[in-house]
């Protein structure tokens, strides 16, 4: 298939799917636009076998995240909008992939393969540690300060159940990509490596850097500049450092360490 009709097949297959993921509350429509973007990008220079591998990380994060949500709005760890990504988070999750396919398609390195690879499990990594840790039934402990407890959902916050899920989730990336043949047995440990190196990456500079407000009227911490409805204060880290900047560091570890184990142990 050359570059042309993978870029039709690829628009039919992304806007069906993203259609879908609308419709299932998995994005808002800036989420839709974002997601054809990235996703007809990369189906088009990396091909249709890259493309389930984000897909996959999509769908599966999309389910997590909608994964006893009732549960998670209780605790007031839900995500806004029923869950529905913004083009914001496709973009912090999507560019590097994209980044590391269009790299691969002109140059045809192998490396470039692993960064995609180690960027897409970072990002699922993170995503289902995110969402199943929040539910470990006791209270998240700050990465930067292992004897603070911190409420469920703190950028930073870690537990056992959330820190179990970032070392195992990137190892459905890793088997999936063996049985497409995009990789090699030998590559699944780096795969979920580096997933597990971005989560935990994400985990100190969300500790450390990121952006953290305090609402003036509920008086919760929160990560978001406005909260019910009103400017919140900084009492926490950078401003200019909030979760997208911080996933989009995620990311870039992921890649940055396949990569790097890779050249190290292949």
């Amino acid at each position: 298939m050359d570059i042309i009709a993978r870029l039709a097949v690829g628009t039919i297959v992304c806007l069906l799917i993203g259609l879908l993921s609308y419709r299932k509350k998995l994005v808002d429509k800036s989420g839709l636009i974002a997601g054809m973007i990235v996703g007809v990008g990369i189906f088009t220079l990396g091909g249709w076998k890259l493309y389930v591998l984000i897909l996959t990380f999509h769908l599966t994060a999309g389910f997590f995240t909608h994964y006893k949500y009732k549960e998670k709005l209780r605790r007031g760890v839900a995500e806004f909008k029923g869950g529905a990504r913004r083009w914001s988070n496709v973009f912090a999750n999507g560019l590097i992939p994209l980044v590391s396919a269009s790299l691969e398609f002109m140059s045809k390195k192998e490396i470039y393969l692993i960064a995609y690879m180690g960027s897409v499990s970072a990002g699922l990594s993170d995503t289902l540690s995110n969402e199943i840790g929040v539910l470990n039934p006791s209270p998240p402990r700050l990465i930067t300060k292992l004897k603070k407890k911190v409420p469920p959902g703190t950028p930073g916050g870690v537990s056992p159940l959330g820190i179990l899920t970032s070392f195992l989730s990137p190892l459905l990336i890793g088997i999936l990509a063996v049985l497409l043949n995009v990789a090699r047995p030998e590559h699944i440990p780096i795969i979920m490596s580096a997933g597990a190196a971005g989560s935990i990456i994400d985990s100190i500079v969300g500790g450390s850097i990121q952006a953290i407000y305090r609402c003036t009227q509920c008086g919760k911490l929160t990560e978001r500049e406005f909260h019910c409805g009103k400017k919140a204060i900084l009492v926490r880290g950078s401003a200019k450092v909030n979760n997208h900047v911080v996933n989009l560091i995620m990311s870039v570890s992921g890649a940055s360490v396949s990569t790097l184990l890779w050249q190290l142990f292949t």
